[in-house]
């Protein structure tokens, strides 16, 4: 029996494609991608889409071989209209079930793969004649779809593996593109550089960069918080802060609670313990940082340092203590008093003096304190103009580890242009301080220093010292400014806050007033950030103040206490 002529084939046979066992297979990966866009909530436009591209590509092997050419125009036609059709539905849809970063996932690259796999067939010879070369182009761009949403996943997330396997694919792709294409010379030049940075910038890093990997708790001892290692690497600077950032909301989570009167931001838990880098910090059984208070004062003269978080202590490393401690520690050793002294941290994170005199009646009276220090500033800086916020702006961006550590310095850098320009168009508030000795501010002072006087309490004021001042290098206040946008309003907050304390002292001789910028204010290597203090700063911090009430404390210790001061609790 002869060969059989094709032009006498039946109507039935001559329809249908010489690998007929093409069809079931084209038809089974086109049913998998609708079953798996169904499973991936995609919206019905784009499950809609997925079924005309699949139907395109399947209608065109069945249709009649003289009018295959038409059946095949238009396939093409809805193949594209399709390609455009579902990344539309996908990112203009805001069903509950959808976002964008669902499309950045793994299995959006499968099922892209699966789509490109659906009508790959449709390129075959035998199938496609003269218009294969239009199946091929829709089919490469879903593959690289795919490839693409895998590369980028794998890089988000930081999957070395992963990430190293879409190279491998999209790689391949590429010179997919260049054996199915004649491309001219430039498109040609332009898949080689492609294909050449795809594979040679991982392997480039992995060379210079072989065990690369973010310590969660960088070293200390590098310092990396003050502006002169912070400004020379600030890529280590920005894993420094936000590791820092992460650590102190770990600690608030620990050491703080609601405040059951609803009137305070928080409370201080009784009895907590929390962890700061190497830090170790406990809170005692009446709510206050520090070694438990003896039930009986006895003839213990008692100093309660009322602050902030700058005076409850920023502490990092095991050895640090808060300025209270070690101003205790000073009176020991210079003094030599001949009776206990006592040191209590009252300072509480968030806190301003308005917070501060709430408490007064419950939680300082009952301390019977003979001697009362106030450091307060940045948060009570809104009571001097309330157009003044205590930040302002965008956060500083953050460092992510990624598989090549030269996109991540790539990713971090552009992140921090992008910061910069948005802090240069940031509209600072109008703020003015022309009377600071009328604002709440000096109201709330005024009120502390009535408490004081009332309950026999001596009472000293300190103002406030920040890393930076007006004198400061503009550099520095720049640095200082991507942690704190606000940074040059706040400087000028803290010279009105300075200028109110200055004013305010000659209408209260009884009352002490502390300079606390001698070799502390604008000296930022003794600093954590623009307000929180390093070691070097606790320590200057309590040395002034320990200056200024010295003269205090020796004709305060040298009297002798009243019998019925004995008994106090």
């Amino acid at each position: 029996m002869g060969p059989i002529d094709p032009s006498k084939a039946g109507p039935a046979r001559a329809g249908l494609s010489p690998l007929t066992w093409l069809l079931p297979v084209q038809a089974l990966l086109t049913g998998c991608a609708l079953l798996m866009s169904v499973w991936a909530h995609m919206p019905w436009a784009g499950t809609l889409g997925l079924a005309l591209l699949g139907m395109s590509a399947l209608a065109s092997e069945f249709a009649p071989v003289t009018g295959r050419s038409r059946f095949w125009k238009w396939g093409v036609a809805v193949a594209w209209c399709c390609t455009l059709l579902v990344p539309a539905t996908l990112l203009l849809s805001g069903g509950p079930h959808f976002t964008f970063q669902q499309y950045l996932d793994q299995y959006f690259a499968v099922l892209a793969w699966l789509i490109a796999a659906a009508i790959l067939p449709a390129t075959h010879p035998a199938f496609a004649n003269q218009f294969r070369a239009q199946w091929k182009v829709p089919v490469l761009v879903w593959a690289f779809t795919g490839g693409l949403i895998w590369l980028s996943t794998a890089y988000a997330r930081n999957l070395v593996s992963v990430f190293l396997v879409g190279v491998v694919i999209n790689a391949a792709l590429l010179l997919c593109w260049k054996a199915w294409f004649q491309l001219p010379f430039w498109a040609t030049q332009l898949v080689n550089t492609a294909l050449l940075l795809l594979i040679a910038t991982p392997l480039a890093d992995r060379l210079f960069h072989p065990a690369y990997h973010l310590q969660s708790h960088p070293k200390l001892r590098e310092q990396l918080y003050s502006y002169d290692e912070g400004h020379k690497n600030p890529v280590a600077y920005a894993v420094w802060w936000d590791s820092y950032l992460e650590a102190v909301d770990g600690l608030e989570r620990d050491i703080l609670c609601p405040d059951p009167a609803h009137y305070l931001p928080y409370r201080l838990i009784p009895g907590s313990h929390g962890q700061l880098f190497q830090s170790t910090i406990s809170i005692n059984k009446l709510g206050f940082r520090g070694p438990e208070i003896p039930a009986v004062k006895g003839d213990t003269y008692r100093i309660v340092a009322l602050g902030e978080s700058t005076t409850f202590g920023i502490t990092l490393n095991a050895g640090d203590r808060p300025w209270p401690a070690l101003l205790e520690e000073l009176i020991r050793e210079r003094v030599k008093p001949g009776r206990p002294v006592e040191v209590i941290n009252a300072g509480v994170p968030g806190y301003s003096l308005d917070h501060n005199l709430f408490r007064f009646a419950t939680d300082i009276l009952p301390l019977h304190p003979d001697l009362l220090i106030s450091y307060h500033g940045i948060n009570g800086f809104p009571m001097l103009d309330e157009k003044i916020p205590s930040n302002l702006g965008p956060r500083h961006p953050v460092y992510r580890e990624r598989p090549v550590r030269f996109l991540a310095d790539c990713e971090y850098h552009l992140k921090m242009l992008r910061y910069l320009q948005s802090l240069g168009r940031l509209t600072l508030p109008a703020v003015s301080f022309a009377a600071p000795l009328a604002s709440p501010y000096a109201d709330a002072y005024r009120r502390l220093i009535t408490l004081a006087r009332s309950n026999h309490i001596a009472l000293v004021l300190g103002n406030f010292s920040m890393a930076v001042n007006s004198h400061s290098d503009a550099s520095v206040i720049r640095f200082y400014q991507t942690s704190y946008p606000n940074t040059p309003a706040l400087i000028q907050a803290n010279e009105a806050h300075t200028r109110l304390l200055d004013d305010l002292a000659p209408q209260f001789p009884d009352v002490t007033f502390v300079d606390t910028h001698a070799h502390l204010d604008g000296h930022y290597q003794d600093f954590l950030d623009l307000v929180h203090f390093a070691p070097g700063g606790d320590r200057q911090l309590a040395e002034n103040f320990f200056n200024g009430i010295q003269d205090i404390l020796k004709r305060e210790l040298a009297r002798p206490v009243a019998q019925g001061a004995l008994t106090k609790p």
